[in-house]
């Protein structure tokens, strides 16, 4: 049991960029990754710095997901870029591919785990985080959120 928990942590503090998962709060600094792509590769946290980004974790069987993603391209055809999702897909890369060839989407899709979703403090999904040009929490969303929140919101940055 205690082995278990240990390796838990450990996979935990290695998914987080060495340090330990913690609550996620305005001010704090993103928690570093390294995700692969699907259109290939891969992409590290620091390569979204300055700009301010979207950070979405959503999977392609949750409607609510489904439900913000005409408002995620919008956002993504007027602020090119801003918008990284992070699929949670336990099929992984097989049913975001599916997925994506009946319902392209304008945004970068991000293959994602439960070890990733636990460092940005993520319970359930949509889960959205807005993050500064400097790679800091501005907004943490839990369930939900709409075009107008996002925008007046990175507007303001």
């Amino acid at each position: 049991m205690i082995r278990g928990l240990v390796l838990v942590m450990t996979v935990a503090v290695v998914a987080c960029g060495g340090s330990a998962p913690t609550s996620l709060a305005v001010g704090d600094a993103a928690p570093s990754f390294t995700a692969t792509a699907i259109d290939g590769g891969t992409m590290h946290l620091d390569e979204l710095a300055g700009e301010p980004r979207i950070l979405v974790f959503w999977a392609t069987w949750c409607q609510l997901c489904l439900a913000e993603i005409p408002a995620l391209e919008a956002i993504e055809a007027e602020y090119p870029g801003r918008v990284i999702s992070v699929s949670l897909d336990e099929g992984g890369e097989d049913d975001v591919r599916r997925f994506l060839e009946a319902r392209p989407l304008t945004y970068r899709v991000l293959l994602g785990d439960p070890e990733l979703f636990a460092c940005y403090d993520g319970l359930s999904i949509p889960h959205t985080v807005l993050l500064d040009r400097n790679l800091k929490v501005v907004s943490v969303h839990r369930g939900t959120v709409d075009r107008d929140t996002l925008e007046r919101e990175l507007a303001s940055l």
